[in-house]
């Protein structure tokens, strides 16, 4: 029986941890850097990182006996085209820079105010940096990655990656057999570069097929939507949308959120290098970005083929990859990472 301590914070935390005791783990939970306690662990995990983590870097460095460490990787990579020596420079750099930037202190701290705006999708670089600080510790056992895009990606920096998503969580939604009055939903930024970009275009679309298209994107004109309240939008809602923040990030969280939910994803065309066992046009809808509104068109007016298909994807997720079933492969993963003698 192996011993975990997870050392994040946020939603995701409760998928892992009820996954890792699924297979029989022991698991506890150790946000609070200042009450660390390591003894009789096997491995600490953290995912993400969303929030920077400059400061629990730091708390590591100065730690004795620090056992192997995971990060089940969360988040999407910058361009994987880049030269690893260009990675790395900018990574380094901006992680460095993470104080100039306003870090949001790990265990509860404050944030330092700053006028410093970021790059667009600079913070990408940073994430990757944190995950460079952390090898170069010695401690880092295993990167779970979401895509062989970002395994490959990760892989070229020297970093031990793996390709293992997040599997279906109650977290991230159950049926509940609400009426379905939202033809089509999109959930997530808008105010990113390339999406900014690109919603002009695709809401003018939908409007010439007379499809309402509503978009929770957190500001404070469309809303945000969490837990028991985001899983009742879903339920009403018939197609999730799926726009990428870049062409080679991957549709996993949405996929787990679609099939949770009973939604059939449609999404724009994305890398088959970024998905995980999951088939454009068996699991979800894919075409064009130009045809979003056509094909949202076809399958709103074709019930029985979006049914069939947002039920095949319900089942093929939620019984078959599970967290139960993806920490299982966690498991079996970080036994043939063993360093020897171990």
């Amino acid at each position: 029986m192996l011993n975990f301590s997870i050392i994040s914070r946020g939603y995701l935390v409760r998928p892992m941890h009820d996954g890792l005791v699924a297979n029989g783990c022991q698991v506890q939970l150790q946000p609070d850097m200042e009450k660390w306690d390591f003894q009789n662990c096997d491995y600490l995990l953290l995912h993400g990182p969303a929030d920077p983590i400059g400061t629990m870097i730091k708390r590591l460095g100065i730690a004795s006996d620090i056992p192997p460490l995971v990060v089940w990787y969360s988040e999407q990579v910058p361009n994987p085209k880049r030269p690893a020596w260009m990675v790395r420079l900018l990574s380094r750099l901006r992680y460095a820079a993470e104080p100039w930037y306003g870090e949001k202190l790990a265990g509860g701290g404050k944030s330092r105010s700053t006028s410093v705006k970021m790059p667009p999708g600079f913070v990408r670089w940073r994430r990757v940096g944190e995950l460079l600080a952390l090898h170069s510790m010695g401690c880092l056992r295993l990167v779970c990655t979401f895509s062989r895009t970002q395994k490959d990606f990760l892989e070229k920096l020297g970093l031990p990656a793996v390709e293992l998503p997040f599997g279906h969580h109650p977290d991230f939604g159950t049926a509940l057999n609400l009426p379905r009055d939202i033809d089509i939903l999109f959930l997530g930024s808008t105010s990113d570069y390339r999406r900014r970009r690109l919603f002009p275009s695709i809401l003018s679309k939908f409007a010439e097929k007379g499809i309402p298209l509503m978009i929770v994107d957190g500001s404070p004109q469309r809303g945000a939507y969490y837990g028991d309240e985001r899983t009742r939008l879903l339920n009403r809602t018939k197609i999730l949308l799926n726009v990428m923040k870049q062409p080679w990030d991957d549709p996993t969280f949405r996929l787990l959120l679609a099939a949770a939910n009973g939604n059939l994803l449609l999404s724009e065309l994305v890398w088959e290098s970024s998905l995980w066992g999951y088939t454009p046009n068996v699991h979800f809808a894919a075409c064009e970005l130009d045809r979003l509104a056509e094909t949202a068109a076809r399958y709103l007016h074709d019930e029985p083929a979006r049914l069939e298909m947002a039920s095949r994807a319900a089942v093929d997720i939620t019984q078959n990859s599970g967290m139960a079933q993806m920490t299982g492969q966690l498991i079996d993963l970080l036994d043939q990472h063993k360093e020897p003698g171990h």
